[in-house]
């Protein structure tokens, strides 16, 4: 895996945003030419599923392929074309090259030599989530943690009301970690150090000091029709965005959710068994099952459902 930045030489931000999005299709369909003609071999996953040659967003390039020296060269002449009919550059600097275990060090070594990018080494962050190899472990999440307990300490709860403090922990606090509880299972670790810290905030301004509550925090949590304030549980919010992505995976809504379903889902929705596991796949095979249990087909005229 490639993962570069492109330097846009634009005057304006809306300019550059503009000619990101026409860009990019010009990019992707190089790539893409490539892999039809030959030049470019994609990643394989199983006999009829086609794995993405490459993800762009804004100025990020992610490019999959295996690692032979063919297709570094092949990479490499993607890479200047597109910049001289484009006038972006790529950035070696902030360009990196990732590797399996499975590829010999001669490879990587050759690869290197010829993209001139510096090996990279995960965990690395994109677009906002840390991206690593195995379990979900508490020391890649716990930095998105500390950023969110940063901002409490800005904050000078002791000069807020309590209904000040309650609206800066919904508005701020809870959605700030939206987008990385989209993606893994968090420790529970974690989230107990999250919900302390909101809960203990919100009764003295201070994160680190600890008063008897009149009310539960599960009261709080609940809805305000309920008697609660409308406060979302990390745990259940956690729970919930993971229940969403397996939906989406079970019904294959996106080419994304697409992937997981051919990996890890027969044809009946069920887990296969004996497949390794990914970093997201451990957080949602869980649901997977749940999902699974609780639905059931409407056969209605027959095309989508195989007996």
């Amino acid at each position: 895996m490639v993962s570069s930045k492109v330097i846009l030489r634009v005057p304006g931000a809306f300019d550059r945003e503009i000619l990101f999005g026409i860009a990019e299709d010009v990019l992707g369909r190089l790539f893409t030419n490539c892999v039809s003609a030959g030049t470019l071999t994609p990643m394989q996953m199983r006999r009829g599923t086609n794995f993405p040659t490459h993800i762009l967003y804004a100025d990020d390039v992610l490019v999959f392929c295996h690692a032979t020296v063919n297709n570094a060269r092949t990479i490499q002449k993607i890479l200047d074309y597109y910049g001289q009919i484009s006038d972006q550059i790529v950035s070696q600097d902030k360009s990196q090259i990732f590797f399996t275990n499975k590829v010999p060090i001669q490879t990587c070594r050759a690869i290197r030599n010829f993209l001139r990018f510096p090996q990279g080494n995960f965990p690395i962050n994109y677009l906002g989530v840390p991206i690593f190899k195995g379990r979900v472990r508490a020391s890649y999440l716990r930095p998105i943690q500390d950023r969110v307990i940063n901002k409490f300490a800005r904050w000078k709860g002791l000069h807020l009301s309590m209904a000040g403090r309650l609206c800066l922990i919904r508005s701020v606090i809870q959605s700030s970690l939206t987008h990385a509880m989209m993606v893994y299972r968090w420790p529970t670790a974690l989230i107990k150090e999250l919900d302390a810290c909101c809960r203990n905030f919100l009764w003295t301004g201070n994160i680190k000091q600890v008063s008897s509550c009149s009310v539960s925090w599960n009261r709080v949590c609940s809805i305000k029709e309920e008697g609660g304030l409308g406060v979302r549980s990390f745990e259940l919010m956690n729970k919930s965005y993971l229940m969403k992505m397996a939906w989406k995976v079970v019904c294959g809504c996106d080419f994304g959710y697409d992937l997981i379903r051919d990996r890890y889902l027969d044809c009946f929705g069920r887990r296969k068994p004996l497949v390794a596991a990914s970093t997201i796949w451990m957080g949602l095979r869980e649901e997977i099952d749940g999902l699974v249990a609780d639905s059931y087909s409407h056969i209605g005229d027959g095309v989508s459902t195989s007996f």
